[in-house]
C-alpha cells in the first residue's frame, strides 16, 4: 500500500513516537530522513527535499521540532506540495508547539487555519493523540483506560480505572504504557489489588533506582531531601513508601542468605534469583541441556511447582500453602541493585562492628535488625495508604531504613 502524504502527528509524544516508530517498520523500503525544523535552515530542508539519488529511491522526510512560526508555518504548507509516490512528508509537533486550548478545547486560530490548509492536500493524513487530560476531563480519562484495556480483551470497572489514573497521572502516553505492560499479566478483571500490586512497580523504576540508590547510603538527610523533592515534582506519598518497603525487602532477604552463610558475592546472586524459578534451573551453567530439559520439564500447573519447590529446591512441606495459586514472587531488576543493596548491609551496619561480635552473632544480629526494619515499614505503608500524616510516616520509614545500629 502506497503511504498517505503528508501525514501531521501531533499530541503526546509518546504515542505520537510510536506512531513513527510503526511508520519506520511499515514503509521500511523507504529511504527514511530526519531533520529538524529548528537544528535545521530552511533552505537546507528544501534542498534535502528536492535532492534524488541515482538510483531514484522512495524517499520520507520526516520533520520536527516545529516552531511557532509563521515563516515556517508557511514554508511547511508549501514544501508539503512536492509530495509523490517517491517522495512523501511526515511533519511531527515533536515538541508539542500545537497546543489546545483548555478554556475552548480546540485549537486556536493560527493553527486552525494551518491544518484547514494542511487538509487541502489531497492525500493528507492527520494523527491527533491528543493533549493530557484535564481534572475537568475525568469521564474521557477513565473510558481512554477502560477503552485500551479492551482492546487487549481485558475488563476494568470505572472505580478501578479511577484509581488506576490516579497512580499513574493523566499523561495518555504514560497511561498507554502502563496498560501495555499490564496487559502482560494481567487477569481478565483488572482488580484492585492487582493495580496496587503491579501499577507502582512499572511506573516507579527510574524513581526506584534514585530514590533507592539514597537509602542505600544510610544518610537520612539525603534520604529526607530526595523524598522531598519527588512529593514537590507529585509523586504519590504511597509510591514512595512502597519503594521503601521494597527495599527493606530486599535487605531482609540478603540478610537471611548472609546468615545462612553465603559469601557477599553468593548473596548477590541468589537475590537475582528471585522469583525466577523454576526457569532460574535453565541459566544454571553447571547444568547439561539434557538435565536442564529434564528439571523444567512439565512444570507449568500449580502442583508441579509445589513439587519443583519441595522436591528439587528443598523447601519443607509445610511451609509450602497449596490451597493458594502461585504468584510472581519479588524480583530485582538489575543486578547492581542487588550489589548495592549487599553493600550497604556490609560497609554501612556489618563492617563498623565486625569485631564486636563472635561466630554468627553477627549474621543472626542482621537478619533481626532488617526484621524489625520490614514489619516497621510494612505497618508504616498501611497507615500511609490510610493515615492522615502521610509525610511523618515516610520520615519515620526513612529513619528505621538509615538506622545502621545492630
Amino acid at each position: 500500500m502506497d503511504m498517505p502524504s503528508p501525514v501531521l502527528i501531533m499530541g503526546d509524544r509518546y504515542l505520537s513516537q510510536n506512531n513513527v516508530n510503526a511508520a519506520k517498520k511499515k514503509y521500511a523500503q523507504y529511504k527514511w530522513v530526519v531533520l529538524s525544523a529548528k537544528s535545521n535552515s530552511l533552505d537546507e530542508i528544501r534542498s534535502v527535499a528536492g535532492q534524488g539519488d541515482f538510483l531514484s529511491s522512495k524517499k520520507i522526510i520526516l520533520i520536527k521540532d516545529i516552531p511557532n512560526k509563521k515563516a515556517v508555518r508557511v514554508f511547511l504548507l508549501d514544501l508539503v506540495k512536492m509530495s509523490s509516490p517517491k517522495l512523501k512528508f511526515i511533519i511531527w509537533d515533536s515538541e508539542g508547539t500545537i497546543k489546545v486550548d483548555p478554556k475552548k478545547r480546540k485549537f486556536n486560530k493560527t493553527w486552525t487555519d494551518w491544518i484547514n490548509e494542511f487538509k487541502k492536500n489531497s492525500n493528507h493524513k492527520i494523527v491527533n493523540n491528543g493533549t493530557n487530560f484535564s481534572e475537568k476531563e475525568d469521564g474521557d480519562c477513565i473510558k481512554f483506560i477502560q477503552t485500551r484495556f479492551a482492546k487487549g480483551k481485558k475488563k476494568i470497572s470505572a472505580n478501578n480505572a479511577t484509581m488506576f489514573a490516579e497512580i499513574v497521572g493523566r499523561k495518555r502516553g504514560m497511561l498507554e504504557s502502563e496498560i501495555n505492560k499490564l496487559l502482560l499479566t494481567c487477569p481478565q478483571e483488572v482488580t484492585e489489588e492487582f493495580i496496587l500490586e503491579n501499577t507502582y512497580s512499572s511506573s516507579k523504576e527510574a524513581i526506584l533506582y534514585k530514590f533507592g540508590n539514597v537509602l542505600d547510603t544510610c544518610s537520612y538527610c539525603q534520604a529526607v531531601m530526595t523524598m522531598q523533592q519527588f512529593l514537590d515534582v507529585g509523586i504519590n506519598e504511597n509510591v514512595m513508601a512502597d519503594i521503601i518497603v521494597r527495599k527493606a525487602r530486599w535487605q531482609l532477604a540478603a540478610a537471611s542468605y548472609w546468615r545462612q552463610g553465603m559469601s557477599w558475592s553468593e548473596v548477590i546472586r541468589a537475590m537475582m534469583q528471585m522469583g525466577k524459578y523454576p526457569s532460574s534451573i535453565w541459566h544454571d551453567k553447571g547444568m547439561t541441556p539434557t538435565e536442564k530439559r529434564k528439571a523444567t520439564e512439565g512444570l507449568k500447573e500449580l502442583d508441579d511447582r509445589i513439587q519443583y519447590i519441595t522436591k528439587i529446591c528443598g523447601v519443607k512441606d509445610w511451609q509450602v500453602n497449596a490451597e493458594k495459586k502461585a504468584k510472581r514472587a519479588e524480583v530485582v531488576p538489575m543486578e547492581f541493585m542487588a550489589k548495592l543493596t549487599t553493600d550497604c548491609l556490609r560497609n554501612k551496619m556489618v563492617a563498623p562492628v565486625v569485631n564486636k561480635y563472635k561466630g554468627n552473632e553477627l549474621r543472626n544480629h542482621l537478619e533481626v535488625r532488617c526484621i524489625k526494619t520490614y514489619l516497621f515499614v510494612l505497618k508504616k505503608l498501611k497507615e500511609i495508604r490510610y493515615g492522615e500524616n502521610p509525610k511523618q510516616d515516610l520520615q519515620e520509614m526513612i529513619a528505621a531504613m538509615t538506622n545502621k545500629t545492630l
